[in-house]
């Protein structure tokens, strides 16, 4: 019988990572896919694993949000053998954001969108408890583009035994500027936006700005005002984070005609020279052969253009 469990490969020459996930290759690619066919609609739960974790809408008396294993995950509990020597495991979750079958998160309640942030703040905690879990990195694939295979919304949480090389880059380079400059980089680089004209919107704990190096056109951040490290420190404030999240991707909406896009939360528990973020990617381009030979990305869009069109939108009805 053939080895379907992930493995995790590094080249030590590159520090470069990958995971060879067999078992991913069987997951079902159903963009259009109706809500009889649909695993996450409610009357369904027998289509996916048993729930990790819910939300109950006590009025409605049925789960509000619900989280279960991923069904063909990249990362699983049982151990896997690592270049013949390490074994590796971790963790790979589906939340199912909202009973219904088709939204999208600047359609949501803020009472919905508040709970998706609650379930992501428990799942954290719930992993970042154990011993072997290093970091946990939460994503959204909005549309086909973004990575999306189902219309259902929904998001996913990886728990790994290790930290990846993207977030570790990171979290260095804030420890190094902090040392030698005694601030966050993140806190300067948000008072910079206001002067540079990069500054989208702001709530009371929130400020969504273009960042100087964006990948991608339109790209956003969103970050806590106060300098917070991880996620699960602001939740007291998640309900100004879903107005902010909403006007935000409302925006986009509506210069871009309805992009795909990816939402990705950058968090460190324990770093306190870093500052967490959320990070909204449009997918509406692909990436091409000049940006993976060089690893250098082509953006026709600058940061301070981005947020004069983003504002642009936030004033009309």
């Amino acid at each position: 019988m053939k080895n379907l469990s992930p493995r995790l490969i590094i080249d030590p020459y590159l520090n470069q990572s990958v995971i060879y996930a067999p078992n991913r290759a069987k997951r079902p690619r159903n963009p259009k896919q109706s809500k009889k066919e649909c695993p996450f609609c409610p009357k369904h739960e027998a289509k996916t694993p048993p729930t990790a974790y819910q939300i109950l809408d006590l009025t409605m008396k049925k789960w509000q949000v619900r989280v279960v294993p991923n069904k063909y995950p990249f990362l699983t509990p049982v151990s896997s053998r690592l270049s013949g020597k390490t074994k590796i495991c971790g963790f790979h979750e589906v939340i199912v954001e909202v009973p219904e079958h088709k939204k999208k998160w600047h359609s949501y309640s803020n009472h919905s969108l508040l709970a998706v942030f609650q379930a992501i703040c428990d799942r954290m905690d719930h992993f970042t408890r154990r011993k072997k879990i290093k970091s946990v990195i939460f994503f959204k694939n909005e549309g086909t583009q973004s990575g999306a295979s189902l219309p259902h919304p929904h998001s996913q949480i990886v728990a790994l035994p290790f930290i990846p090389s993207a977030l570790k880059k990171k979290i260095t380079a804030s420890r190094k500027h902090h040392r030698k400059h005694g601030n966050c980089w993140y806190c300067q680089s948000i008072k910079r936006s206001q002067k540079e004209k990069r500054q989208v919107c702001e709530t009371q704990s929130f400020v969504a700005i273009t960042p100087v190096i964006s990948n991608f056109p339109y790209q956003v951040q969103i970050f806590p005002k106060k300098h917070l490290h991880d996620f699960q420190s602001s939740q007291a404030s998640y309900g100004d984070l879903a107005k902010i999240v909403k006007v935000t991707i409302r925006s986009m909406f509506k210069k871009l005609k309805d992009p795909d896009y990816n939402v990705l939360l950058h968090t460190a528990p324990n770093q306190n020279a870093f500052h967490w973020h959320l990070e909204i990617l449009p997918r509406f381009e692909g990436i091409a052969g000049f940006e993976i030979a060089a690893g250098i990305d082509i953006n026709p869009i600058t940061p301070e253009r981005a947020a004069i069109d983003l504002k642009k939108q936030l004033r009309k009805k």
